[in-house]
């Protein structure tokens, strides 16, 4: 969730002396508009990124501005401490953290003063969209870029009290899309999940598809045979595959090859019929129907689609949902 339109600005206004608050989305509850992992730079004279708009965003922008304008920041810290959380309730007839919205919920913002002393991390952070990975990490009295770290989620926070509390938040390299099949809906979708912020690889077993010869969204584009698939296609919780070949049998052939993988997501585009076939004709060969089940198929979300374009917002609409729903369990990070 790293936003890269903040750490530019960032890297804009930060030549000297001069100062931004960044305000980061630490945790939501219910209906909140703004998720953790959403950012904002403010400074005197501009913003980047959001932290969910609406009447909150604009008391976030209000405060950070008179945080650098006087030194009601610094007031309201501990001694040695340099960010502060505030809790901002979504609800009509709230007292203090009221946010002026009334969808109901509520969110944790984190403030920090952020100063050209700050330069290593928020550049180690620009290096993560390159492809570095690691981790960010803000706590009450620091803020760094943990190169190589990985976590288990794409972000956690731990709260123990007001001074006592870890923010962290996985960047790095995009997660990675691997369409097999490189006609009109793979087309479509390559579009669309480039302008979410994914590493697209298409593959077919056809020379010379005009679709597939066209796709310039796609980062890249391999013409092999499908019965090699499987050792194209890496395991990983950033890795998320979707089936759409020209025929029902190679369809099949390359299920076969992905479904034992561990990967973020697996779907296969098809009709309700031709679905139960092959995952008949696959239970007959040995495969488990428990990890049949893990698969998306019919793919995509049910919104009666019928155009190419449909049906790759319907396939995209599945993906982010899966992504972004919260873990099972409440992950315990500790510093």
């Amino acid at each position: 969730m790293s936003d890269d339109r903040v750490w530019q600005f960032l890297k804009k206004r930060l030549p000297g002396s001069a100062s931004v608050m960044l305000a980061v989305v630490a945790a939501s509850e219910g209906s909140s508009p703004g998720k953790p992992g959403f950012k904002m730079a403010v400074a005197a004279d501009g913003t980047a990124g959001t932290v969910g708009g609406g009447a909150l965003e604009q008391e976030v922008v209000k405060l950070c501005r008179d945080w650098l304008k006087d030194s009601g920041l610094s007031a309201g810290l501990a001694a040695g401490f340099s960010a502060i959380l505030r809790r901002f309730v979504h609800r009509e007839g709230e007292g203090e953290g009221r946010s002026g919205m009334i969808c109901s919920g509520a969110q944790t913002v984190i403030f920090r003063k952020i100063s050209d002393m700050d330069r290593p991390a928020w550049e180690a952070v620009l290096a993560a969209a390159q492809g570095a990975t690691g981790t960010l990490r803000i706590t009450a009295d620091k803020f760094f870029f943990a190169t190589g770290e990985r976590l288990e989620t794409a972000l956690d926070f731990v709260q123990r009290s007001d001074q006592e509390w870890l923010y962290r938040e996985q960047l790095g390299a995009p997660p990675v899309l691997s369409i097999i099949g490189g006609g009109h809906v793979s087309l479509a979708l390559s579009r669309i999940m480039r302008t979410l912020g994914f590493y697209v690889r298409v593959f077919d077993d056809r020379v010379g598809v005009d679709t597939m010869e066209s796709n310039s969204c796609a980062a890249e584009k391999h013409v092999i045979p499908y019965d090699r698939i499987g050792e194209m296609i890496p395991e990983g919780s950033d890795h998320y595959a979707v089936i759409m070949t020209f025929g029902h049998q190679s369809d099949e052939s390359v299920l076969a090859q992905l479904v034992g993988k561990s990967l973020a997501y697996l779907g296969m585009l098809g009709s309700p019929a031709k679905v139960r076939q092959i995952f008949h004709n696959l239970e007959k060969k040995g495969f488990g129907s428990g990890s049949l089940r893990r698969v998306r198929a019919p793919v995509g979300l049910p919104i009666h689609s019928h155009t190419a374009e449909e049906i790759a917002v319907s396939i995209a609409a599945q993906i982010i949902s899966e992504r972004n729903a919260p873990p099972a369990n409440q992950m315990n990070g500790d510093s």
